[in-house]
């Protein structure tokens, strides 16, 4: 059975008075606003429409159709996702569009005494007169063979139409749905071909027109999403897009794919996805691949001045310099303009369980998730790297096969099973271009994204710079074989971790919890080959990371591991991305700017 890629065009028609309420504060007075997307529209979320379906196709008993589509609920923290990729519905339809209505009001009616209670009125928006149609339309995608689509699409306008309203007013008759349309195309090609068949990497730029949410930080409840999609969740994306395929489902990629496939899964763990920045705004696109500012970057007398080659504190033009922890957003906004970092738009959306039976809010199950919205030209780049294989013709091979495999796109991006349209492009530069020969013998090297560069286990609470930067020292001189000593770094940390990781990832593993410490994107790390007799096999290792990414250490493989299953933080999935002695537009700072520099006593606490 043959699957591939469809669009499903969902169309719904609601009666009037009718509201989807949004998560975000409307306009003053009005204590519940309708839901709009970034550019005003009236929507119906998508996964309120999920949430109808399930609730529907258990009614009718079809749990293989929940399982199959929708997924189920996770046990032991094994995820089982479903297939279908949702989307939200825009408003289409309607007599007087932008037209805004008097508001209704509510207010709660007291037991007692039988009249409006104190406090308890409310104004909710209503754009729309009372009876009148509102049409919603939006795409969504599914991979799977004709007769699967084909029922599917059948299931969701069955599923859609038993359900009598929609919206936070149906308990009193509001939102009522009076028509439902579905139908399914196979989904367009973007026409992608290898053109170079001597290169060992393909750049892609994604484009997405649904938000995406790409957890960075989390609560339990709460959602933070990041700008960057990393490499890692693009691995997993496209492992699901090829499982969905192929008929394997959220199943390892092994070397069980078809033959037209082969070689692409025998070496797929060792395949560098890197990942992938936005880049563009609502005027422009752009080619240009931004990066993280550095860590070295500091701001006197309203100036920016890269400081990495100093190894020790300096008054700048007779002025304690500010580092980025001390920046306020103007500081953030007048550096940034230099990075060509893609523009994006935030929101917050509040979910909640139903309860099964009662339809209501279950106690207790409130959620929230920030999600990123691109520009109208902002896309995310990237690329994919093959160099692992050293055999041409297979590698040509697994690079047609990944071209092939994404010409509909790349599915399940994110928390929201986001659909992007993925371009492959002839080259890709950074916004500042990287030389990896010695500058006055020294090496400057940046992380463009995060890297496991130390174990958790050899610092404590009551670690100081000298304890981090003795660690730092090893992990250099264990990779680069000791060619290659550190001078002295500007770096950041941040704790990766929680109890999902730890029973997803390492509790059958480890045994016990340990969280990632990460250097953080930026970070700068100043490098000297350790003889001048070693300076060129140090700048072998340099060439090599600049390809590959930084390499995990012996200590770090010994406490985490080096499997994917166990170690999210691989090279392979993007993460210890590096440029080097980048050149950028900011005023880079040396011993001999005497005139600018005042030499201040460092304070050892």
């Amino acid at each position: 059975m043959s699957s591939k890629p469809y669009r499903i065009t969902l169309r719904v028609g609601v009666s009037a008075p009718f509201i989807t309420q949004s998560s975000e504060p409307g306009a003053f007075g009005l204590d519940a606003v309708v839901a709009r997307d970034d550019n005003g529209k009236p929507i119906i979320p998508g996964s309120l429409l999920i949430g109808k379906l399930l609730d529907a196709w258990k009614q009718f008993g079809e749990t293989q159709l929940i399982a199959r589509w929708l997924g189920n609920e996770a046990w032991n923290f094994e995820p089982s996702p479903g297939r279908l990729c949702d989307a939200d519905l825009r408003i289409v339809e309607s007599k007087h569009p932008k037209a805004i209505r008097t508001p209704y009001s509510r207010v709660e009616i007291g037991k007692d005494a039988g009249a409006g209670v104190l406090g308890a009125l409310l104004f909710i928006e209503q754009p729309w007169a009372a009876g009148e149609i509102v049409c919603f339309k939006g795409m969504w995608h599914a991979i799977g063979s004709e007769e699967e689509v084909r029922a599917l699409c059948g299931a969701i306008k069955g599923g859609l139409m038993w359900m009598a309203q929609l919206g936070a007013e149906r308990s009193i008759g509001f939102g009522r749905v009076a028509s439902v349309e579905v139908a399914s195309d196979p989904a367009p090609s973007a026409q992608n071909s290898l053109s170079d068949e001597t290169a060992s990497r393909l750049y892609f730029a994604l484009t997405f027109t649904e938000p995406l949410c790409l957890p960075e930080t989390a609560t339990d409840n709460l959602f933070v999403s990041s700008d960057i999609i990393p490499g890692n969740v693009m691995k997993a994306a496209f492992a699901l897009t090829w499982g969905a395929q192929e008929g394997k489902w959220n199943q390892p990629v092994t070397n069980g794919s078809s033959v037209q496939h082969k070689g692409l899964a025998e070496h797929f763990s060792h395949i560098c996805f890197s990942h992938a920045f936005p880049a563009g705004n609502d005027k422009e696109a752009s080619d240009i691949r931004p990066l993280p500012l550095p860590q070295s970057l500091v701001l006197a007398d309203k100036k920016f001045y890269d400081v990495a080659l100093l190894d020790k504190p300096y008054l700048i033009d007779k002025q304690a310099p500010a580092f980025q922890i001390d920046w306020k957003n103007k500081d953030y906004n007048a550096a940034g303009v230099h990075q060509a970092w893609g523009e994006t738009r935030r929101a917050l959306r509040v979910r909640t369980a139903i309860e099964e039976g009662r339809r209501i809010s279950k106690e207790e199950a409130l959620f929230a998730y920030q999600t990123v919205s691109p520009a109208q030209h902002t896309r995310w780049l990237g690329w994919v790297d093959f160099s692992a294989m050293t055999d041409i013709a297979k590698r040509n091979a697994a690079m047609q096969s990944f071209i092939t495999l994404t010409q509909s796109g790349l599915h399940y991006v994110g928390k929201t099973k986001a659909v992007g349209m993925l371009t492959v492009m002839p080259k890709q530069d950074c916004v500042w271009t990287s030389a990896t020969a010695a500058e006055d013998g020294a090496w400057i090297v940046m992380l463009n994204t995060p890297a496991l560069l130390t174990p958790i286990s050899e610092l404590n609470e009551a670690s100081g710079k000298h304890e981090l930067g003795a660690v730092y020292a090893d992990y250099w001189k264990d990779v680069s074989k000791s060619a290659l000593k550190l001078c002295h770094y500007f770096a950041r940390q941040r704790l990766a971790g929680g109890k999902y990781a730890y029973e997803r990832r390492q509790r059958k593993k480890l045994g016990q919890y340990r969280p990632w410490l990460l250097t953080e994107p930026g970070s700068v790390f100043i490098l000297r080959a350790a003889s001048d007799a070693g300076a060129t096999t140090a700048k072998g290792f340099i060439d090599e990371w600049m390809q590959s990414g930084l390499p995990l250490g012996d200590a770090v493989k010994k406490e985490y591991t080096g499997d994917w299953q166990h170690n999210p933080y691989l090279p392979e999935n993007g993460y210890g991305e590096i440029s080097v002695n980048i050149k950028h537009p900011f005023i880079r700072l040396n011993v001999d700017d005497e005139q600018l520099l005042t030499t201040v006593e460092e304070l050892t606490v």
